[in-house]
Parts: C-alpha cells; sequence; structure tokens
C-alpha cells in the first residue's frame, strides 16, 4: 500500500499526490538505469562498454565518430615536380586497431583528380578495403587537401595495407620528403602506433616510407564511436540528470506534506 498525508486545505487530492510521486520514481528509475544519474555513492554507468579493447567492435554500422580525426603525416616538406599519372602505392599497420576516416593528398598548380583505395596486404592485389575518387582544388604551396571516405574502414591491428593513389589528370604536382629511409614509425596522440613501409607492389610510380606521394592518413581510435543513440544522449546530457516534477506537483502539495 502507499499512503500519503495531505492537509484539508491541500488543492489536490491524496491519489493525485501518490501519482504524482510515483511518476518521479518511475523517471528516477529509469534515468538510473540508462546509466545517466547517480543515486547515492553510486557512479553513473558508462554509456557504452569499450569493445574494441576486447577485440569485439568489428563493424562501424549505426555508429557515429565523437571528435576530430587525427592526422598521422610522415612528410616534412612539400616540393613540386613529381611526374603524375601512374599509381604510386605506401604501406602501413598499426598496433591496433584503428578507424581510417580519409586521407589528405597532395594536389597540383592546375588542379588534379583521380582515385585513392587501400588493399589488404602489401601490394595492389589484395581485398580492397576502400575506394574513394577525389578532385582537388589548384594548389600553389604544396598544402594537402582532405579526401573523406564514404564509408570509413577499420584497420585491424597488426595487419598490413597497401595503400594507392592514382592521379588521372597526368602533368606533376606535388610530393613530400623527410619522411623515414626504410620503416618510420608515428605514435598517434591516443597511443597507437603507425608503421609505413615500402610496397611489394611492380607498378609503384617511386612512393616510397622517405618521399612520395600519400601523405598522410587520417584516423580515429576505436573508443571515438558511439552507436548515433548514446551520442544523441551524450549531447543531451552533460552531468547527473536533473528531473523535473510533474505538473500536478504544484507550490499549494509541497506546503501541505
Amino acid at each position: 500500500s502507499f499512503a500519503v498525508p495531505a492537509s484539508a486545505a491541500a488543492s489536490v487530492t491524496a491519489a493525485e499526490t501518490a501519482v504524482a510521486l510515483l511518476s518521479c520514481l518511475d523517471a528516477l528509475n529509469e534515468r538510473r538505469s540508462a546509466g545517466v544519474l547517480a543515486v547515492g555513492g553510486e557512479k553513473p554507468k558508462p554509456k557504452e562498454a569499450d569493445a574494441a579493447a576486447a577485440g569485439t567492435v568489428s563493424t562501424l554500422a549505426g555508429k557515429v565518430a565523437v571528435g576530430e580525426p587525427e592526422v598521422i603525416k610522415r612528410h616534412v616538406t612539400p616540393y613540386d615536380g613529381w611526374g603524375l599519372g601512374g599509381i604510386d602505392h605506401v604501406v602501413f599497420k598499426a598496433d591496433d586497431r584503428i578507424v581510417i576516416v580519409g586521407v589528405k593528398l597532395y594536389g597540383s598548380r592546375g588542379g588534379s583528380a583521380g582515385k585513392t583505395w587501400i588493399c589488404e596486404g602489401t601490394n595492389s592485389a589484395g581485398d580492397k578495403m576502400v575506394e574513394q575518387e577525389f578532385k582537388l582544388e589548384p594548389c600553389l604551396d604544396g598544402k594537402t587537401q582532405e579526401v573523406l571516405f564514404d564509408e570509413p574502414f577499420i584497420a585491424e591491428p597488426d595487419v598490413k595495407y597497401n595503400w594507392s593513389e592514382q592521379t588521372t589528370t597526368g602533368g606533376s604536382g606535388w610530393y613530400g620528403g623527410g619522411g623515414g629511409a626504410a620503416v618510420m614509425t608515428i605514435t598517434s596522440e591516443f597511443g597507437v602506433s603507425i608503421e609505413f613501409s615500402q610496397t611489394t607492389d611492380p607498378a609503384n610510380n617511386g612512393t616510397s616510407p622517405n618521399n612520395g606521394r600519400c601523405p598522410e592518413l587520417l584516423v580515429l581510435p576505436m573508443s571515438a564511436f558511439r552507436s548515433k543513440k548514446v551520442a544523441d544522449e551524450d549531447d543531451e546530457v552533460a552531468a547527473p540528470a536533473h528531473v523535473s516534477l510533474p505538473r500536478v506537483v504544484l507550490p499549494p502539495f509541497v506546503g501541505s506534506l
């Protein structure tokens, strides 16, 4: 049974008061179950377990990224005069699972177009993971330009991938120098090390870990991805929830208890 004391002067009935209190309790319990409300000494539940750390995440379906991708930059200085039209390749691997959302490419003074793709293995004969066409604006200073993939892909730990780029407009364009001599390793801000090495593709246009094309990867850790529902809730709730009382709980009622 549930009894609520109320004075004779109360503007709401005891039954309405009971319903209001029960509604509040239901709302609080719902928020607690969802992990957005701490009760007593409890800590709020995490929104989503980091399944990537457990090695269980294999798809990005229904997920959205939280935060900006990090640029993994393997060159120090841009130069002009790289012959375009052929296919340039470089191999990379990471020591933990990462999400590659796109790349940044060198353009040319007159603008350029082409496609870039990533295959599993050390040449372009492996399974294709992702492919993206691009069109770059004219560039006079050698700055790289962003090319986002329509569908990001998950690079598995310690698996080698061959990144390829082909510019179909011909002529010459920008390239980078100052990378690693044979193998170079870059550690991301989120602690994952990414190693670049020489492709085994016989059709390589000259790119190596030290110089050439294929300059920058755009990456995120798996922990940056959340289900869309959870991400939306995170936007709405930045702190333990404040639950508003139902409309029937008015000041006259509070004074009647």
